[in-house]
């Protein structure tokens, strides 16, 4: 026979593999959810928070993106000095989304971040054109819209809280894509 303690912790063993489990399903918990309203014709929608909200949204857009495709985008470009943070995943993000040959249309707000991320569109696979926003002051410091052919992508930076959030739904992505490519025209 073994020791009574063996059952402790072999408890406690089966307690933490629990807990993992748990923890696992929490972090997959809106990916699971979205998928199911898709399979039910229901558009999904997914939160994310914080840095790694950040990145598990750019690594799903490169997930889902093929290679050689492109992606489009409306952004209002984040001063890098005051968010480091973001900085390091949007490095990562281009470095990959090059690797894969994917290339990206930016439709970007006309001031010195935005004619900035102009100046590195060869180098980063990308055609930027510029949006004058002076009649619509914009008051935040960044965000971006980004479309794929079946998902919304928004990221939004404000008050040192980065947000993220994806939207699944075929329909509004078309509808989005149909905007900028009109815009994109007239630029």
């Amino acid at each position: 026979p073994i020791h009574p303690n063996i059952l402790k912790g072999l408890a406690e063993k089966r307690a933490r593999e629990a807990l993992e489990i748990k923890e696992s399903i929490q972090k997959e918990l809106g990916s699971l959810i979205s998928m199911y309203n898709l399979a039910n014709n229901k558009p999904g929608v997914e939160f994310y928070e914080g840095v790694e909200g950040m990145e598990k949204v750019y690594n799903t857009i490169l997930s889902e993106t093929p290679k050689n495709g492109t992606i489009i985008s409306f952004v209002k470009v984040l001063n890098q000095e005051s968010s480091p943070g973001t900085t390091k995943v949007l490095q990562s993000y281009i470095k990959s989304r090059r690797k894969k040959a994917i290339t990206a249309k930016v439709i970007a707000i006309n001031d010195e971040f935005g004619k900035r991320l102009k100046t590195k569109d060869d180098e980063n696979v990308r055609k930027t054109k510029l949006l004058n926003q002076e009649e619509f002051p914009l008051n935040f410091p960044g965000g971006e819209i980004i479309i794929t052919n079946s998902s919304l992508y928004l990221t939004s930076y404000n008050n040192d809280t980065y947000t993220a959030t994806i939207i699944s739904d075929k329909n509004m992505s078309q509808l989005l894509t149909l905007i900028f490519y009109n815009l994109w025209k007239q630029l």
